[in-house]
């Protein structure tokens, strides 16, 4: 029996080639899937239903008259059709002409960024749609890697398309981008930049705001003017191409100047103590309601408050008038404060800190220094009390040198000018601001009644301020402008005290 060789098989190369490039087919598609399926996982936690973002809180004068805004962003929102149509085509023609065509991705740009990001290096252009600048600046936190958050933006982008109309799309990205200058969304661009409404927008105006969202830094307008132009005629001429303006229109929008708002670069709050401590006010009102003070920065509130912006405005005039204070021998000037109030309703009308605003929220000296009153406190905490016990102003009191015994040192109060009147009435030692009988009054009352009376007008008082010293302003921790203020109020109110409100 013979037998027989076994063939030997030669080796396929172009099998085995198709077969490693389908295993790395495969693999790579398994790691895509494990990667996407990881992003996915990441997703941030939103609801596509209920898109916020800070909202810039306005404050008002007794009149209802705007006089001060406060904000995490600057940001007012308006409603679509409030837009004029130049604001809409402009950022259309700029951002994304084939919005209203397509479901969030538009791919044929998506495939354009990316062969030019292959030819000119990338980042050189993008692809993303107005639906996934909103997902992105709504939802996504910029701390992820690059690839992972464009995947994710897409995402977003599809389930908000699904969620919401083009137009209400439209509305939330002009509401929510960035301008520059602290100014977010559409509104508060058009106030900053142009100090107008954005209803009141021109052509020329419209295309320079939808070309600066794209870098608010780079073409700052206040920084680099020229770069600012040439920005918006690149809007400008699209806008043409795309048929929203002729080239007419372009042409001579292009010849324009910025007429650009000046108070942007004049970074400084109207009326700052008086709304530092409204604000204070207002902390303290939400939170008695349950509500996060920080909703005064970001909660879009509509604050109304007692100003008189007609006492104000004089107390400011007065307050930034060099001349209206002595001189001091250092660098430091002289400090003061000012409260005017309304004694029948408690309402603040006019309040001064200090005459220089160095930081919001700072050291408000009309409501937080608190300092001795000296003899301002003697109607508060001696002769009202004692016209109450039934003294009157024809009162006969003793102005001679007095001792009272005490268990450190025996207290003798004198007069500031060293002088003794003898008897004198009630009357005129409060006219003189005479020391010796308003300390015989209060012992005559009773300390425990001009105490008493006193911290019912409002005066902060501490049971270490229970003494005879009381009645010359002798305190443990002192009082504030506004404190005492108000405490007098209650002399021009018929005796009843109303607690300050600003």
């Amino acid at each position: 029996m013979s037998s027989k060789k076994k063939k030997t098989r030669r080796l396929n190369y172009k099998r085995l080639f198709l077969l490693i490039i389908l295993l790395g087919f495969v693999v790579a598609a398994g790691i895509g899937a494990g990667f996407v399926v990881g992003v996915i996982r990441n997703m941030p936690d939103w609801q596509p239903d209920k898109i916020e973002a800070d909202l810039t809180t306005f404050f008002y004068d007794r009149d209802g008259q705007q006089i001060a805004t406060r904000y995490m962003e600057n940001r007012i929102p308006v409603k679509f059709e409030e837009i004029p149509d130049t604001v809409k085509e402009a950022f259309l023609a700029i951002e994304d002409h084939q919005f209203y065509n397509h479901h969030g991705i538009n791919f044929y740009r998506l495939a354009g960024a990316l062969w030019a990001n292959i030819r000119h290096g990338w980042g050189s252009q993008g692809g993303s749609t107005i639906t996934i600048q909103l997902a992105n600046n709504a939802f996504i936190e910029h701390r992820q890697k690059k690839l992972e958050r464009k995947i994710q933006e897409a995402i977003l982008a599809i389930q908000l398309e699904r969620t919401y109309s083009k137009d209400d799309i439209f509305e939330m990205y002009l509401n929510q981008i960035y301008f520059g200058n602290g100014a977010w969304g559409i509104q508060a661009a058009a106030k900053t930049y142009f100090g107008k409404d954005v209803g009141e927008l021109d052509l020329a105006e419209s295309a320079f705001l939808a070309g600066v969202v794209q870098r608010p830094a780079a073409y700052d307008p206040y920084k680099y003017p020229e770069r600012a132009l040439a920005r918006r005629a690149t809007v400008l001429d699209r806008m043409a191409r795309y048929g929203y303006i002729s080239e007419e229109e372009a042409a001579k929008a292009k010849k324009e100047q910025l007429n650009l708002n000046n108070e942007p670069l004049q970074q400084k709050q109207k009326y700052p103590y008086f709304i530092d401590y409204v604000i204070d006010e207002a902390e303290d009102l939400l939170a008695s309601q349950g509500i996060d003070p920080i909703q005064l920065y970001k909660g879009g509130l509509h604050v109304y408050t007692t100003m008189d912006t007609r006492i104000q405005n004089k107390i400011e005039e007065v307050f930034s008038n060099p001349e209206n204070f002595p001189k001091t021998n250092t660098e430091q000037p002289l400090q003061c404060a000012m409260v005017v109030i309304d004694p029948h309703t408690g309402d603040i009308l006019g309040l001064m800190g200090g005459r220089e605003h160095v930081t919001q929220r700072g050291l408000n000296r009309a409501t937080q220094m608190k300092r001795s009153p000296g003899s301002a406190i003697k109607p508060v905490s001696v002769y009202a009390p004692a016209l109450e016990k039934g003294f009157s102003p024809a009162t006969v009191i003793d102005d001679v040198p007095v001792t009272y015994p005490s268990p450190q040192k025996p207290y003798q109060p004198r007069n500031y000018d060293g002088r003794y009147r003898g008897l004198i009435t009630m009357r005129e030692a409060i006219k003189h601001s005479v020391n010796i009988p308003a300390v015989k009054m209060l012992d005559t009352i009773g300390v425990s009644t001009g105490f008493e009376f006193a911290k019912s007008l409002g005066l902060p008082l501490v049971e270490s301020d229970k003494n005879l010293s009381l009645a010359l302003g002798g305190l443990t921790y002192g009082v504030s402008p506004l404190e005492l203020v108000s405490a007098y109020g209650a002399f021009a109110n018929g005796g009843i005290w109303g607690e300050p409100r600003a």
